[in-house]
């Protein structure tokens, strides 16, 4: 079964005719439709350690800090170290998402914000995946950033383990071999347990499965425009012209002090995370090249400066 929001089912469908009228399109839905900023709602899927901070911060500035709204965020594919305190995550998100079912009133929404608004926001953003994005009566138009697979999981390591260690005290109960463990070691011991998840995060964010296939329909069928972190500057402007709004402003965001001063991983090591990230490995690539195709085709003089 799919996972789409309510909202979204219009925007597949209408991506699904044109499939099947033009067969050769880019798999972009920027190619096919229209952005109209006085009915439509930008639904930004902020995947952690993509650089997706800085584009969000440049949307806001676009669309007004009075119209946008971020969600409460859902770190899927986060690793909890002992099988007690997943199984308790797990119930406790259950139990939020009926409270907020049985109140009328969508899961992730911040605390104090009146959900009579959720109408007026020009722009919903968060480490939220696709399929928990709020509805509304505007018609979604979906962006996402993605990056390098090894890359997003050495620097997602290094920042938990940074947030970790900033706590006081440490949480050395619940996630002792973050806290302690060398990268190598902590790789080794995910492998060993048979670890996906935390590996294949962005296809969770995006397919709600950590397989490449429902991934890879949700960018075909349903986002608007996506790229990867490589292509960040490119993606701005790309995105920006796309919205009828010129280039989106850009905020460089700093290296954290911990993933510039750690020990590097050992080959062996980014070689395990490369193969436990298949999914992710392949959306990537899809990304990529989707993206590479919209940017030649729309740029004058984007293949002859590429070559």
């Amino acid at each position: 079964m799919e996972a789409f929001p309510k909202g979204l089912e219009p925007v597949r469908d209408i991506a699904r005719l044109v499939r099947r009228q033009r067969p050769s399109a880019t798999p972009m839905l920027c190619n096919e439709l229209i952005y109209r900023p006085d009915s439509d709602v930008l639904m930004f899927i902020h995947i952690p350690k993509t650089g997706g901070t800085s584009l969000a911060a440049g949307l806001e500035d676009m669309v007004g800090a009075e119209r946008y709204l971020p969600l409460r965020q859902h770190l899927i594919g986060k690793v909890r170290e002992k099988r007690r305190h997943a199984a308790g995550y797990a119930a406790s998100v259950a139990w939020r998402r009926l409270k907020a079912r049985l109140g009328g009133r969508h899961w992730l929404l911040p605390s104090g914000f009146d959900a009579g608004r959720l109408d007026d926001m020009a722009l919903v953003s968060g480490h939220v995946g696709l399929a928990d994005m709020p509805s509304t009566r505007r018609r979604p138009v979906v962006v996402t950033l993605l990056r390098d697979p090894v890359e997003r999981f050495v620097s997602s390591f290094h920042f938990f383990r940074s947030v970790a260690l900033a706590e006081s005290p440490p949480p050395m109960h619940k996630s002792p071999r973050l806290l302690t463990w060398s990268i190598d070691d902590y790789v080794a011991w995910l492998a060993d347990r048979g670890e996906v998840d935390a590996f294949n995060v962005q296809c969770l964010f995006l397919g709600d499965s950590p397989s490449f296939e429902p991934a890879r329909r949700a960018i075909d069928e349903t986002v608007f425009m996506a790229a990867t972190l490589d292509r960040i500057d490119d993606f701005r402007t790309a995105l920006g012209s796309a919205l009828g709004i010129g280039p989106i402003p850009a905020r460089r965001e700093k290296v954290g002090a911990a993933r510039m001063s750690a020990a590097t991983p050992r080959p062996e090591t980014l070689e395990t995370i490369r193969r436990l990230s298949s999914g992710d490995v392949r959306l990537v690539e899809h990304v990529r090249t989707a993206f590479a195709a919209h940017w030649d085709a729309t740029t004058p003089g984007a293949v002859l400066k590429r070559d």
